[in-house]
């Protein structure tokens, strides 16, 4: 197995070195991190250092490009948030304006906060027979830098949470001839390259990764994918200004032995494409499929009943099934080709049926009254949500899972907003 950053790590422990050095445990901890414990280490002269473009880093990198087709790929232990924050920063200056999806996640708000951008709003295309919110459609993109040539950038998720794939390349084509760069939240899709359907591939300027939410690695496992290799040292910088310099070399090292054995990962997820593709069919029979055209070849996204959340909670539990979401209308189930999917079969012969009209979800939102900068940073108070309405939001109203936001801080809370958001009992608003 050819890894550059195991080989590192072993040969540091092999030197039989007195540790003086962070992190604090000297790798020595209990069951059950005894085993990993050795390998978690910090910036030495053999195991290198993230952000300075060494060994033994620059291979991984440059394996995982030459893997996705980029013109370059930088990793990191923070996850898409991190690389979501470096990409925005890499291409949206400083006060600009950038169109962008209004089902974001949170962390591209985040982002906008900082950089004091101004978002223009891109909303999902209402698709009949969809039941989700659809996808942010070509026509669209080109209406909105028609009428906004002076946006930074154009930024989109795709897959989302449900799985649902927009059409990235008819969009960067769009994009291509506004000469604007296409950012991609690609967090759910790393695994996408198997089916060609990776946005990197598909010609957009920039797409995060989180390898840890669909690929074999450790929790917070980051890559972000540029088209444009002279950018690297640039998104390096970035990177450094937004990301700890304490990295954990145990995700990094998860990266590592992923990106060893990435042709076999690819071959696994094209045999788990093939399962799923069959509980679709039986889910699609019964009606209780809940994805657009173009769908994540190894996501399962399912619908219920109205009023039927808690009654299938209770059959989930009973089928010993954990999900990944459950909504007030969905399930999203994340397999692997070791899932059982037996209970899922079960899953959907016991699942509540659709027994009245479903209604796709509605983007409404808030009066805009102060940029998203001035509200996050301003002076602010917490206060019951159910006495928020007419109050300006000073934070991003979401239920994570998915993340995606409700309210955007800047804007006036109403009382749609408050019936929407779940999870929330207290918020952020300005004084």
């Amino acid at each position: 197995m050819n890894s550059p950053l195991f080989s590192a790590l072993e040969a540091q422990i092999d030197s039989g070195r007195h540790r003086f050095f962070m992190p604090g445990h000297k790798g020595e901890l209990p069951y059950p991190l005894s085993e990993v414990a050795p390998f978690d280490v910090t910036e030495l002269p053999i195991t290198g250092s993230l952000y300075e473009l060494t060994e033994p880093f620059n291979s991984i990198e440059e394996s995982i490009a030459k893997s996705y087709g980029a013109g370059c790929s930088l990793i990191n232990a923070g996850g898409s948030t991190l690389s979501i924050h470096t990409m925005i920063s890499t291409f949206c200056p400083l006060n600009s304006k950038v169109l962008m999806a209004r089902m974001s996640h949170v962390a591209a708000i985040n982002a906008a906060a900082v950089l004091n951008l101004s978002p223009v709003w891109l909303f999902p295309d209402v698709v009949s027979g969809v039941l989700t919110s659809g996808v942010i459609s070509a026509a669209q993109v080109h209406e909105k830098l028609t009428k906004n040539p002076d946006v930074s950038a154009v930024y989109i998720t795709s897959p989302d949470y449900f799985g649902c794939i927009c059409d990235v390349a008819s969009i960067s084509k769009v994009c291509e001839e506004f000469n604007v760069p296409l950012l991609v939240d690609n967090a759910h899709g790393s695994h996408l390259v198997a089916f060609g359907l990776h946005p990197i591939e598909n010609g957009a300027t920039a797409c995060c990764d989180s390898f840890h939410k669909t690929l074999p690695t450790l929790t917070g496992a980051g890559v972000l994918h540029l088209k444009d290799a002279n950018l690297k040292e640039l998104a390096k910088h970035k990177m450094t200004l937004l990301g700890s310099t304490s990295p954990s070399y145990l995700v990094l090292l998860s990266i590592d032995m992923a990106v060893a054995t990435f042709p076999q990962i690819m071959e696994d997820f094209v045999a788990l494409s093939k399962k799923v593709d069959y509980i679709r069919s039986i889910a699609s029979a019964k009606g209780v499929w809940a994805t657009c055209k173009t769908v994540d070849p190894c996501r399962i996204s399912l619908v219920f009943g109205q009023g039927k959340r808690a009654e299938t909670i209770e059959l989930l539990y009973s089928l010993n099934i954990e999900a990944e979401y459950i909504s007030d209308r969905h399930i999203v189930l994340l397999p692997s080709n070791s899932s059982d999917f037996s209970v899922v079969e079960k899953l959907i012969e016991l699942l509540p049926s659709l027994d009245s009209p479903f209604e796709l979800p509605q983007y409404s939102m808030g009066e805009k009254v102060v940029s998203i900068r001035d509200a996050t940073f301003g002076k602010t108070e917490q206060i019951p949500l159910n006495q928020a309405v007419g109050r300006i939001s000073a934070c991003t109203l979401s239920t994570c899972p998915p993340g995606l936001p409700v309210v955007i801080p800047g804007e006036r809370i109403n009382s749609t907003i408050i019936e929407k958001t779940t999870g929330n009992l207290n918020c952020f608003v300005l004084q």
